[in-house]
Protein backbone atom coordinates (compact mmCIF):
# COMPACT_ATOMS: atom_id res chain seq x y z
CA UNK A 1 0.00 0.00 0.00
CA UNK A 2 1.43 3.44 -0.89
CA UNK A 3 0.36 6.36 1.16
CA UNK A 4 -0.32 10.30 -0.85
CA UNK A 5 1.44 11.88 2.45
CA UNK A 6 4.86 12.83 2.39
CA UNK A 7 6.97 14.84 4.40
CA UNK A 8 11.07 15.51 4.16
CA UNK A 9 14.00 14.53 6.04
CA UNK A 10 15.56 17.63 7.53
CA UNK A 11 19.05 16.16 6.73
CA UNK A 12 18.53 15.60 2.93
CA UNK A 13 15.25 17.60 2.38
CA UNK A 14 14.20 14.61 -0.03
CA UNK A 15 10.28 13.75 -0.13
CA UNK A 16 9.57 10.28 1.97
CA UNK A 17 6.51 8.65 2.22
CA UNK A 18 4.21 9.98 5.20
CA UNK A 19 3.28 7.26 7.59
CA UNK A 20 0.17 6.97 10.21
CA UNK A 21 -0.95 4.37 12.92
CA UNK A 22 -4.05 4.50 10.51
CA UNK A 23 -1.98 3.66 7.43
CA UNK A 24 0.17 0.60 9.35
CA UNK A 25 -2.68 -0.74 10.64
CA UNK A 26 -5.02 -0.96 7.17
CA UNK A 27 -1.58 -2.43 5.25
CA UNK A 28 -0.95 -5.06 8.10
CA UNK A 29 -5.14 -6.33 7.53
CA UNK A 30 -4.90 -6.19 4.39
CA UNK A 31 -2.06 -8.74 4.46
CA UNK A 32 -3.19 -10.58 7.29
CA UNK A 33 -2.83 -10.01 10.61
CA UNK A 34 -5.65 -10.47 12.71
CA UNK A 35 -6.89 -10.48 16.18
CA UNK A 36 -5.80 -13.32 18.17
CA UNK A 37 -2.91 -14.09 16.36
CA UNK A 38 1.17 -15.05 17.45
CA UNK A 39 3.40 -13.46 15.65
CA UNK A 40 7.01 -12.87 15.35
CA UNK A 41 8.06 -9.15 14.02
CA UNK A 42 11.50 -8.22 12.50
CA UNK A 43 11.86 -4.99 11.45
CA UNK A 44 13.45 -1.82 9.59
CA UNK A 45 11.88 2.09 10.85
CA UNK A 46 13.45 3.75 8.49
CA UNK A 47 11.88 1.62 5.56
CA UNK A 48 8.52 3.30 6.22
CA UNK A 49 9.55 6.69 5.72
CA UNK A 50 8.23 8.89 7.87
CA UNK A 51 6.40 6.94 10.33
CA UNK A 52 4.11 9.64 13.13
CA UNK A 53 4.76 8.99 16.50
CA UNK A 54 8.19 6.58 15.43
CA UNK A 55 8.72 3.11 17.11
CA UNK A 56 5.88 3.34 19.36
CA UNK A 57 3.58 3.90 16.33
CA UNK A 58 4.27 0.53 14.86
CA UNK A 59 4.12 -1.29 18.14
CA UNK A 60 0.82 0.31 18.64
CA UNK A 61 -0.56 -0.85 15.30
CA UNK A 62 0.49 -4.11 15.94
CA UNK A 63 -1.22 -4.52 19.89
CA UNK A 64 -4.21 -3.26 18.68
CA UNK A 65 -4.65 -5.71 15.87
CA UNK A 66 -3.56 -8.83 17.63
CA UNK A 67 -5.36 -7.81 20.97
CA UNK A 68 -4.44 -9.31 24.26
CA UNK A 69 -6.10 -12.82 23.08
CA UNK A 70 -2.66 -12.74 20.77
CA UNK A 71 0.86 -12.15 21.60
CA UNK A 72 3.44 -10.46 19.92
CA UNK A 73 7.62 -11.74 19.87
CA UNK A 74 10.43 -9.59 18.60
CA UNK A 75 13.46 -10.36 18.65
CA UNK A 76 15.60 -8.85 21.44
CA UNK A 77 19.45 -9.90 20.57
CA UNK A 78 22.84 -8.19 21.61
CA UNK A 79 25.24 -9.92 19.57
CA UNK A 80 27.32 -10.09 22.30
CA UNK A 81 27.85 -6.63 22.66
CA UNK A 82 27.74 -5.89 26.08
CA UNK A 83 30.78 -8.51 26.42
CA UNK A 84 32.99 -6.84 23.66
CA UNK A 85 32.80 -3.77 25.79
CA UNK A 86 33.50 -5.77 28.94
CA UNK A 87 29.94 -5.65 30.20
CA UNK A 88 26.95 -8.41 30.61
CA UNK A 89 23.64 -8.35 29.67
CA UNK A 90 21.34 -7.32 31.87
CA UNK A 91 17.52 -8.40 31.25
CA UNK A 92 16.58 -5.09 32.26
CA UNK A 93 19.09 -2.37 31.08
CA UNK A 94 20.97 -4.12 28.03
CA UNK A 95 19.66 -2.44 24.68
CA UNK A 96 19.00 -4.63 21.45
CA UNK A 97 20.89 -4.39 18.37
CA UNK A 98 17.50 -5.65 16.25
CA UNK A 99 16.52 -2.11 15.55
CA UNK A 100 14.58 1.03 17.16
CA UNK A 101 11.12 -0.80 17.25
CA UNK A 102 12.54 -4.29 18.54
CA UNK A 103 14.40 -1.70 21.23
CA UNK A 104 11.74 -0.02 21.88
CA UNK A 105 9.15 -2.78 22.56
CA UNK A 106 11.16 -4.55 25.21
CA UNK A 107 11.06 -1.88 27.26
CA UNK A 108 7.61 -1.42 27.47
CA UNK A 109 5.45 -2.37 30.59
CA UNK A 110 4.11 -5.35 29.58
CA UNK A 111 6.43 -6.83 27.65
CA UNK A 112 8.43 -9.84 29.33
CA UNK A 113 12.25 -10.64 28.42
CA UNK A 114 13.85 -14.13 28.18
CA UNK A 115 16.76 -15.32 29.36
CA UNK A 116 19.78 -15.58 26.94
CA UNK A 117 22.99 -13.96 26.70
CA UNK A 118 22.98 -13.28 23.30
CA UNK A 119 19.72 -13.91 22.31
CA UNK A 120 16.74 -13.12 24.07
CA UNK A 121 13.45 -12.86 23.02
CA UNK A 122 10.57 -10.26 24.08
CA UNK A 123 7.00 -11.02 24.09
CA UNK A 124 3.62 -9.22 24.68
CA UNK A 125 -0.13 -10.85 24.99
CA UNK A 126 -1.62 -13.40 26.27
CA UNK A 127 1.13 -15.82 25.75
CA UNK A 128 4.14 -14.35 26.91
CA UNK A 129 4.95 -15.65 29.74
CA UNK A 130 4.99 -19.15 28.00
CA UNK A 131 7.22 -18.44 25.68
CA UNK A 132 9.85 -16.43 27.53
CA UNK A 133 10.26 -18.82 30.56
CA UNK A 134 13.03 -20.77 31.20
CA UNK A 135 15.07 -19.70 27.87
CA UNK A 136 18.46 -20.23 29.89
CA UNK A 137 16.98 -23.95 30.42
CA UNK A 138 16.95 -24.46 26.51
CA UNK A 139 18.64 -23.45 23.37
CA UNK A 140 18.81 -19.85 22.02
CA UNK A 141 16.80 -21.07 18.44
CA UNK A 142 16.42 -25.31 19.07
CA UNK A 143 13.73 -27.09 20.59
CA UNK A 144 11.63 -25.18 23.36
CA UNK A 145 13.45 -21.71 22.61
CA UNK A 146 10.54 -18.92 22.32
CA UNK A 147 11.33 -19.07 18.73
CA UNK A 148 10.65 -22.74 18.64
CA UNK A 149 7.83 -22.90 20.79
CA UNK A 150 6.01 -20.20 18.46
CA UNK A 151 6.03 -22.29 15.14
CA UNK A 152 4.65 -25.36 17.17
CA UNK A 153 1.79 -22.88 18.38
CA UNK A 154 1.04 -22.04 14.96
CA UNK A 155 3.05 -18.75 14.40
CA UNK A 156 3.88 -16.82 12.01
CA UNK A 157 6.98 -14.70 11.03
CA UNK A 158 6.02 -10.94 9.80
CA UNK A 159 9.27 -9.25 8.28
CA UNK A 160 8.33 -5.40 7.86
CA UNK A 161 10.69 -3.04 5.80
CA UNK A 162 13.47 -6.48 6.28
CA UNK A 163 14.08 -9.09 3.95
CA UNK A 164 15.17 -12.82 4.50
CA UNK A 165 18.25 -11.93 4.72
CA UNK A 166 17.09 -11.06 8.29
CA UNK A 167 14.49 -13.97 9.05
CA UNK A 168 16.58 -15.13 11.89
CA UNK A 169 13.61 -18.08 11.88
CA UNK A 170 16.10 -20.26 9.23
CA UNK A 171 18.63 -20.74 12.27
CA UNK A 172 15.27 -22.36 14.25
CA UNK A 173 15.37 -24.83 11.03
CA UNK A 174 19.35 -25.44 11.30
CA UNK A 175 19.11 -25.77 14.90
CA UNK A 176 16.47 -27.94 15.17
CA UNK A 177 17.59 -30.02 12.01
CA UNK A 178 20.96 -30.44 14.02
CA UNK A 179 22.92 -28.55 11.73
CA UNK A 180 26.98 -29.49 12.18
CA UNK A 181 28.10 -25.51 12.18
CA UNK A 182 26.33 -24.92 15.89
CA UNK A 183 26.02 -25.88 19.04
CA UNK A 184 23.03 -25.40 20.84
CA UNK A 185 24.67 -24.73 24.23
CA UNK A 186 28.21 -24.42 23.17
CA UNK A 187 28.64 -21.22 25.30
CA UNK A 188 28.19 -19.91 28.72
CA UNK A 189 28.10 -16.49 29.58
CA UNK A 190 27.12 -14.54 32.68
CA UNK A 191 24.24 -12.53 32.59
CA UNK A 192 21.96 -10.28 35.35
CA UNK A 193 18.81 -11.65 36.10
CA UNK A 194 15.88 -8.73 36.97
CA UNK A 195 16.07 -9.85 40.47
CA UNK A 196 20.04 -8.08 40.21
CA UNK A 197 21.48 -12.01 41.39
CA UNK A 198 23.82 -12.89 37.97
CA UNK A 199 24.54 -16.30 37.23
CA UNK A 200 25.73 -17.82 34.29
CA UNK A 201 23.68 -19.14 31.08
CA UNK A 202 24.28 -21.14 28.13
CA UNK A 203 23.94 -19.90 24.26
CA UNK A 204 24.80 -20.97 21.07
CA UNK A 205 28.09 -21.31 19.53
CA UNK A 206 27.96 -19.93 16.19
CA UNK A 207 29.43 -20.97 13.41
CA UNK A 208 33.29 -20.26 12.12
CA UNK A 209 31.67 -18.46 8.38
CA UNK A 210 28.59 -17.89 6.81
CA UNK A 211 26.03 -20.02 5.79
CA UNK A 212 25.39 -20.31 2.03
CA UNK A 213 21.77 -21.18 1.69
CA UNK A 214 20.64 -19.34 5.03
CA UNK A 215 22.59 -16.14 5.57
CA UNK A 216 22.60 -15.13 2.17
CA UNK A 217 18.79 -16.03 1.88
CA UNK A 218 19.00 -18.33 -1.03
CA UNK A 219 16.09 -20.09 0.12
CA UNK A 220 14.35 -16.60 -0.47
CA UNK A 221 12.79 -16.99 -4.15
CA UNK A 222 10.99 -20.41 -2.89
CA UNK A 223 8.90 -18.84 -0.27
CA UNK A 224 6.69 -16.55 -2.24
CA UNK A 225 5.05 -19.79 -2.40
CA UNK A 226 3.75 -19.61 0.91
CA UNK A 227 4.02 -15.88 1.91
CA UNK A 228 2.00 -12.78 1.81
CA UNK A 229 2.98 -10.17 0.59
CA UNK A 230 2.02 -6.20 0.75
CA UNK A 231 3.15 -2.10 0.43
CA UNK A 232 3.13 0.10 3.48
CA UNK A 233 5.06 3.41 3.05
CA UNK A 234 8.08 3.05 1.79
CA UNK A 235 8.59 -0.77 3.31
CA UNK A 236 8.27 -4.03 1.79
CA UNK A 237 5.93 -6.37 4.54
CA UNK A 238 6.11 -10.31 3.96
CA UNK A 239 3.89 -12.41 6.26
CA UNK A 240 4.05 -16.16 6.29
CA UNK A 241 3.35 -19.59 8.87
CA UNK A 242 6.44 -21.00 10.32
CA UNK A 243 5.43 -24.14 9.94
CA UNK A 244 4.81 -23.48 6.22
CA UNK A 245 8.58 -21.91 6.26
CA UNK A 246 10.34 -24.81 7.76
CA UNK A 247 9.37 -26.92 5.45
CA UNK A 248 11.12 -24.95 2.74
CA UNK A 249 14.40 -23.89 4.33
CA UNK A 250 14.72 -27.89 6.28
CA UNK A 251 14.05 -29.41 2.01
CA UNK A 252 17.11 -27.00 1.31
CA UNK A 253 19.25 -27.64 4.27
CA UNK A 254 19.29 -31.32 3.95
CA UNK A 255 19.50 -31.56 0.63
CA UNK A 256 21.29 -28.64 -0.61
CA UNK A 257 19.81 -25.65 -3.18
CA UNK A 258 21.66 -26.20 -6.51
CA UNK A 259 25.38 -25.61 -6.24
CA UNK A 260 25.07 -25.06 -2.66
CA UNK A 261 25.56 -28.21 -0.68
CA UNK A 262 23.92 -29.62 2.09
CA UNK A 263 24.53 -29.62 5.85
CA UNK A 264 25.89 -32.67 5.31
CA UNK A 265 28.86 -31.86 3.09
CA UNK A 266 28.88 -28.19 4.16
CA UNK A 267 32.89 -27.49 5.99
CA UNK A 268 31.08 -24.73 8.64
CA UNK A 269 31.54 -25.57 12.19
CA UNK A 270 30.79 -23.98 15.41
CA UNK A 271 33.41 -21.69 16.46
CA UNK A 272 35.89 -21.55 19.47
CA UNK A 273 36.23 -18.85 21.63
CA UNK A 274 36.59 -17.33 25.23
CA UNK A 275 33.50 -18.44 26.29
CA UNK A 276 33.15 -22.01 24.68
CA UNK A 277 32.40 -24.67 27.31
CA UNK A 278 33.47 -28.15 27.44
CA UNK A 279 30.07 -29.76 27.55
CA UNK A 280 26.83 -28.30 26.78
CA UNK A 281 24.99 -28.81 30.02
CA UNK A 282 28.69 -28.52 32.01
CA UNK A 283 26.83 -29.74 35.67
CA UNK A 284 24.70 -26.65 35.76
CA UNK A 285 21.37 -25.68 36.29
CA UNK A 286 21.64 -22.10 34.90
CA UNK A 287 20.19 -21.04 38.09
CA UNK A 288 17.22 -23.26 38.18
CA UNK A 289 16.25 -26.00 41.21
CA UNK A 290 16.27 -28.96 38.45
CA UNK A 291 18.53 -30.49 35.98
CA UNK A 292 18.79 -29.46 32.51
CA UNK A 293 17.15 -31.86 30.31
CA UNK A 294 18.15 -31.35 26.80
CA UNK A 295 16.15 -33.11 24.09
CA UNK A 296 18.48 -35.34 21.75
CA UNK A 297 19.11 -33.97 17.99
CA UNK A 298 19.09 -36.10 14.76
CA UNK A 299 22.34 -37.30 14.51
CA UNK A 300 23.33 -35.31 11.65
CA UNK A 301 27.43 -35.49 11.11
CA UNK A 302 29.09 -32.80 12.86
CA UNK A 303 30.62 -31.19 15.89
CA UNK A 304 27.35 -32.14 17.94
CA UNK A 305 26.52 -35.38 16.99
CA UNK A 306 28.25 -36.87 20.18
CA UNK A 307 28.55 -39.96 20.86
CA UNK A 308 25.46 -41.08 23.11
CA UNK A 309 27.72 -42.70 25.49
CA UNK A 310 31.30 -41.10 25.81
CA UNK A 311 33.14 -37.42 24.86
CA UNK A 312 36.95 -37.36 25.83
CA UNK A 313 39.23 -34.88 26.21
CA UNK A 314 43.05 -35.18 25.80
CA UNK A 315 44.96 -32.71 27.64
CA UNK A 316 48.47 -31.45 29.02
CA UNK A 317 48.96 -29.74 32.39
CA UNK A 318 52.19 -28.27 34.14
CA UNK A 319 54.30 -28.99 31.76
CA UNK A 320 54.43 -28.22 27.48
CA UNK A 321 54.91 -31.64 25.07
CA UNK A 322 57.87 -30.77 22.65
CA UNK A 323 56.03 -28.81 19.70
CA UNK A 324 53.86 -26.69 21.82
CA UNK A 325 56.37 -24.50 22.97
CA UNK A 326 54.41 -21.32 23.74
CA UNK A 327 51.07 -23.04 24.88
CA UNK A 328 50.86 -24.02 28.23
CA UNK A 329 48.02 -26.44 27.49
CA UNK A 330 46.57 -28.01 24.49
CA UNK A 331 43.16 -29.91 24.64
CA UNK A 332 41.67 -32.02 21.70
CA UNK A 333 37.85 -32.52 22.17
CA UNK A 334 36.66 -35.70 20.31
CA UNK A 335 32.85 -35.90 18.93
CA UNK A 336 31.58 -38.54 17.26
CA UNK A 337 32.78 -37.06 13.43
CA UNK A 338 35.25 -34.80 14.39
CA UNK A 339 38.03 -33.52 16.69
CA UNK A 340 38.42 -29.94 18.08
CA UNK A 341 41.80 -28.99 18.71
CA UNK A 342 42.21 -26.15 21.37
CA UNK A 343 45.26 -24.06 21.67
CA UNK A 344 45.81 -21.92 25.36
CA UNK A 345 48.81 -19.68 25.91
CA UNK A 346 49.82 -17.73 29.12
CA UNK A 347 46.62 -15.38 28.28
CA UNK A 348 44.48 -17.91 28.12
CA UNK A 349 42.52 -19.37 25.01
CA UNK A 350 44.39 -18.82 21.47
CA UNK A 351 42.56 -20.29 19.41
CA UNK A 352 41.85 -23.38 17.34
CA UNK A 353 40.77 -26.24 14.29
CA UNK A 354 38.82 -28.55 13.57
CA UNK A 355 39.81 -31.96 12.07
CA UNK A 356 36.80 -34.34 10.19
CA UNK A 357 36.97 -38.00 12.04
CA UNK A 358 36.16 -40.70 9.69
CA UNK A 359 33.41 -42.96 10.62
CA UNK A 360 35.35 -46.31 10.97
CA UNK A 361 38.44 -43.81 12.85
CA UNK A 362 35.38 -42.74 15.02
CA UNK A 363 33.62 -46.00 16.05
CA UNK A 364 37.37 -47.76 16.78
CA UNK A 365 38.42 -44.26 18.72
CA UNK A 366 35.22 -44.60 21.26
CA UNK A 367 35.02 -47.93 21.26
CA UNK A 368 38.72 -47.88 22.81
CA UNK A 369 37.42 -44.53 25.08
CA UNK A 370 34.37 -46.38 26.40
CA UNK A 371 37.19 -49.34 27.61
CA UNK A 372 38.86 -46.75 28.89
CA UNK A 373 36.45 -45.46 31.13
CA UNK A 374 35.39 -49.13 32.32
CA UNK A 375 38.81 -49.51 33.14
CA UNK A 376 39.00 -46.75 34.98
CA UNK A 377 36.13 -46.35 37.36
CA UNK A 378 37.81 -46.82 40.43
CA UNK A 379 39.09 -44.25 43.10
CA UNK A 380 42.80 -44.67 43.01
CA UNK A 381 44.94 -43.59 39.86
CA UNK A 382 48.94 -43.31 39.33
CA UNK A 383 50.55 -40.41 41.03
CA UNK A 384 53.26 -38.36 38.91
CA UNK A 385 56.55 -38.79 39.79
CA UNK A 386 57.65 -35.24 41.40
CA UNK A 387 59.25 -32.48 39.20
CA UNK A 388 57.89 -34.78 36.11
CA UNK A 389 55.66 -33.07 33.63
CA UNK A 390 52.21 -34.88 34.00
CA UNK A 391 49.88 -36.07 31.09
CA UNK A 392 46.36 -36.27 31.57
CA UNK A 393 43.78 -38.40 30.05
CA UNK A 394 39.93 -37.41 31.15
CA UNK A 395 37.41 -38.87 29.71
CA UNK A 396 33.84 -37.80 30.65
CA UNK A 397 30.27 -39.62 30.50
CA UNK A 398 26.85 -37.87 30.48
CA UNK A 399 28.76 -34.95 30.97
CA UNK A 400 30.23 -35.99 34.06
CA UNK A 401 34.25 -36.55 34.53
CA UNK A 402 34.37 -40.45 35.04
CA UNK A 403 38.06 -40.53 36.23
CA UNK A 404 41.51 -38.62 35.75
CA UNK A 405 44.77 -40.42 35.29
CA UNK A 406 47.66 -38.79 36.17
CA UNK A 407 51.50 -40.34 35.89
CA UNK A 408 54.61 -39.71 34.78
CA UNK A 409 56.32 -42.20 32.54
CA UNK A 410 53.59 -45.30 32.04
CA UNK A 411 50.30 -44.65 30.72
CA UNK A 412 47.37 -47.75 30.97
CA UNK A 413 47.64 -49.52 28.12
CA UNK A 414 44.64 -48.54 26.80
CA UNK A 415 44.94 -44.72 27.16
CA UNK A 416 48.45 -45.74 25.25
CA UNK A 417 46.12 -46.66 22.47
CA UNK A 418 44.01 -43.71 22.50
CA UNK A 419 46.96 -41.79 21.91
CA UNK A 420 47.87 -43.88 18.88
CA UNK A 421 44.21 -43.96 17.48
CA UNK A 422 44.26 -39.79 17.86
CA UNK A 423 47.87 -39.78 16.53
CA UNK A 424 47.03 -41.47 13.19
CA UNK A 425 43.72 -39.10 12.88
CA UNK A 426 45.23 -35.85 13.89
CA UNK A 427 48.75 -36.60 12.26
CA UNK A 428 50.52 -36.00 15.26
CA UNK A 429 51.24 -38.17 18.78
CA UNK A 430 48.95 -36.00 21.36
CA UNK A 431 51.18 -37.06 24.20
CA UNK A 432 54.31 -35.50 22.04
CA UNK A 433 52.85 -32.42 20.49
CA UNK A 434 51.11 -31.16 17.97
CA UNK A 435 53.79 -31.86 14.65
CA UNK A 436 51.61 -31.72 11.40
CA UNK A 437 49.36 -29.15 13.17
CA UNK A 438 49.83 -25.15 12.95
CA UNK A 439 48.83 -23.57 16.05
CA UNK A 440 47.19 -20.22 15.34
CA UNK A 441 48.40 -16.93 14.90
Amino acid sequence: METEKTAAFPETGKPVPRVTKDDLKRGLRKLGVRAGMKVLVHSSLSRFGYVEGGADTVIDALTELLTSEGTLLMPSFNHEAPYDEGEIFDVLRTPTTNGAVADAFWRRPGVLRSVNPTHAFAAWGKDAGRYTEDHQKTSAMGVDSPYYRLMKDGGWCLLLGVGYGSNTFHHVVESCEGAPCLRLRGERYPVRLADGREIMAHTWSWRDGSCPIDDGAAYAPFMAAIDRRERIGGADATLYRLEDGYAIIAKFLREGLGELPPCSRCPRRPRVCRWTVEDETDGQTDGAEDTVKMKKRKNVPGADAVHPVTTATVAWENGEPEGTEGFRRAVTRVFAREIQIRYFDGNGFAGGKILPLPDREGKALFGLLERFARETDRDESPEAAPGEARKMIKVCSSGRCLRKIECAEELPPTAREIAAALAGITGADPLSGFAGTEPPD
